[in-house]
């Protein structure tokens, strides 16, 4: 069975508090083709320290100021080898051993591949799915509804990857995934959770920044039209879910 290198991508700044965690959920993967790569923003903490316990299971790690999270993100996809890219932050980790291996266990050359995502909070306490359901067929407009599937619940061929826009500062991903899977032709669900995400991100931090920018992001892809009736429906679901209606509604 053709088992393709994976490129794992985590950057991270000033992260002694979570890093290691994130790192041990990489390197002791069961899967026998990983490039690790960590994309450290200068960090001014005992971060560097704890990467060098790790650096002979790190192909690259590079400690640099940089223009944030996502110029960050394009560093590290300009350095992979690997046929598929996988962006997993320093705080999101990994949840089994064998997760890799599952996921490509009927790898049929797909140029997207994703699943679920847990949110945790610091103590690694379980908050639950980031989303009950994820679309089962996924295309570029399936984002009109938000971030439909987590950014590192994401697994893509580098050969699509687009670049991150670094116009946007909190809310980039969304648009390099309706930018991506523009360009997919085969995409597949895998029902497993990829990976356990830390709540609280750089996007919950600048809730009112964020809201802007996807509105751009989605008005630059959709037209303002569409963008208007998917907020509706998303203010909608909001109400369904204060109400006890709706289970979930992160987007």
């Amino acid at each position: 069975m053709h088992k393709p290198k994976i490129s794992i991508i985590t950057i991270v700044y000033n992260g002694e508090k979570y890093i290691e965690k994130t790192v041990q959920s990489v390197v002791q993967q069961d899967y026998e083709n990983i490039e690790y790569i960590v994309i450290d923003g200068g960090s001014t903490d005992n971060t560097p320290q704890i990467l060098k316990k790790y650096q002979n299971k790190i192909a690259v790690w590079i400690t640099e100021k940089d223009q944030g999270i996502y110029d960050a993100m394009n560093k590290g996809q300009n350095l992979a080898t690997g046929e598929l890219l996988w962006f997993l932050n320093g705080g999101d980790y990994i949840p089994k051993t064998d997760t890799v291996s599952t996921i490509f266990q009927n790898y049929q050359n797909e140029d997207v591949l994703y699943g679920q995502a847990m949110i945790v909070n610091e103590k690694d306490e379980i908050i639950g799915l980031r989303r009950l359901v994820v679309p089962k067929k996924l295309t570029w407009k399936s984002f009109r509804l938000g971030m439909v599937v987590c950014h590192q619940a994401m697994i893509v061929k580098k050969s699509i990857s687009e670049t991150y826009d670094l116009h946007y500062k909190i809310a980039a991903d969304i648009d390099w995934a309706i930018r991506t899977v523009k360009k997919s032709q085969k995409n597949r669900y895998i029902p497993t959770v990829f990976c356990h995400y830390l709540e609280g991100g750089f996007s919950e931090k600048k809730r009112r920044q964020s809201l802007l920018e996807r509105w751009e992001i989605m008005q630059k892809h959709y037209g303002w039209w569409m963008t208007f009736l998917s907020h509706i429906q998303i203010a909608l679901n909001l109400i369904l879910y204060k109400l006890g209606i709706r289970k979930n509604v992160i987007n």
